[in-house]
């Protein structure tokens, strides 16, 4: 079988010889107006499968029958509940269910400083926020750094996982169950809790606030020093 062309075949221009007439009956003299379909013809495949349609198997044939084997294989575990794998930034998973459910494995380790491996939304900040800088929702539906100096400004959700997010700006935030690293961390108790600051709107501490009218609550758990599992309580409890 010949090797398929590296490109896309451009055929050159055909023409008749002097004085010969097409004629679509005759079968038995070559037209350049057949030939030109059939070069219409081999550019409009190339043009639709690629220069390389058979991939990496020994035809198209095969790799079809590849492509077809894999479609039903996943049908199949679908439909027992099998796994199926996932890949999406940070993530990793597999399904557990007859539901075909994903069950989301992170990564705990996120690859840099001022990241985050996990569930994200769009939301719009209501002052200047910057990474790290855990937020609850104000009353006109934009975002805000928590204090846990009071209960209405420590029902935090959400942190600020972009650099900077502009007041009244769209931006990224991590949800919980996120994995969340800044370099600038310095976490001392690894696996215990991180707790909503009052001295820093939007800040994190080790220790559990303590003066009257404070709000404990705990934000997430010190992996390392610098990476902080975001699992925010949304069970206040208040210092008297």
């Amino acid at each position: 079988m010949a090797d398929y062309p590296s490109g896309v075949y451009s055929p050159r221009t055909k023409e008749n010889r002097d004085g010969i007439i097409y004629d679509a009956t005759k079968t038995k003299v070559g037209y350049a107006e057949d030939i030109t379909k059939l070069d219409d013809e081999v550019v409009a495949i190339e043009t639709e499968l690629g220069a390389n349609p058979k991939g990496t198997s020994d035809s198209v044939k095969d790799r079809f029958d590849d492509d077809e084997a894999v479609i039903n294989d996943h049908s199949s575990r679908h439909e027992n509940g099998g796994a199926d794998e996932i890949s999406v930034a940070g993530l990793s998973g597999e399904t557990a269910d007859n539901q075909k459910a994903y069950i989301v494995t992170l990564d705990p380790t996120p690859d840099a400083d001022h990241s985050a491996n996990g569930t994200k939304a769009t939301l719009t900040a209501g002052t200047a926020l910057t990474f790290g800088q855990v937020c609850y929702m104000g009353s006109d539906g934009k975002m805000e750094k928590g204090d846990a100096d009071a209960v209405a400004n420590a029902f935090c959700w959400a942190i600020c996982a972009d650099a900077n997010i502009a007041e009244n700006s769209a931006g990224n935030f991590a949800l919980p169950g996120s994995f969340i690293r800044d370099d600038s961390w310095n976490w001392t108790s690894i696996g215990q809790p991180v707790y909503l600051d009052t001295a820093t709107a939007g800040g994190m501490t080790q220790t559990a606030p303590s003066g009257t009218d404070d709000v404990i609550q705990i934000i997430g758990i010190a992996i390392t020093a610098d990476i902080i599992y975001f699992y925010p309580q949304l069970i206040q409890v208040e210092h008297t």
